[in-house]
């Protein structure tokens, strides 16, 4: 069975991107990365053709805040991550690399912020659509996120 590692990579403003951990044990990745705490606020959800264009390049709150309204995305929750992802201090990217060292399909997003930090977590629904969910991010919700990289590899082999 082939193994599934992963590799962070973190940005922080002002400071060139840095290689910040490798490993093969998800729960052991959260613990190079910057939290504070988790976002105040449930999951959300949408369709990655909807909401990744028109986040592209946005910082402002207001305008990430209509990024998820367009994408379908409302309520009071929306508003907490549109206030947390605008307020950004560091963001990390973690990939999954296979035995041969070759970066796999997807990413895991975590973005910390004083406003309380966000995973972003990608998926395949049963149609095939591409899907985002932006939830809280905990060392647990993190791990998850990991597995669910590897296991999105394996169900394509």
């Amino acid at each position: 069975m082939e193994t599934v590692g992963f590799s962070v990579c973190l940005v922080e403003p002002g400071k060139p991107a840095r290689h910040v951990g490798t490993g093969h044990h998800q729960a052991a990745l959260a613990g190079s990365l910057p939290l504070t705490k988790p976002v105040a606020a449930q999951s959300i959800r949408a369709r990655a053709a909807d909401l990744l264009p028109r986040l592209e390049g946005v910082t402002d709150p207001a305008d990430i805040l209509a990024a998820l309204r367009s994408a379908g995305i409302g309520g009071p929750d929306a508003q907490v991550f549109a206030t947390a992802l605008g307020s950004v201090t560091s963001a990390a990217e973690i990939v999954a690399v296979d035995d041969e060292n070759n970066l796999l399909d997807g990413a895991v997003g975590v973005f910390c912020s004083p406003r309380g930090d966000v995973v972003s977590v990608p998926s395949t629904a049963a149609d095939g659509g591409e899907w985002i969910t932006l939830a809280p991010a905990t060392p647990r919700r993190i791990a998850l996120a990991c597995d669910d990289l590897a296991q999105r590899r394996r169900a394509v082999r």
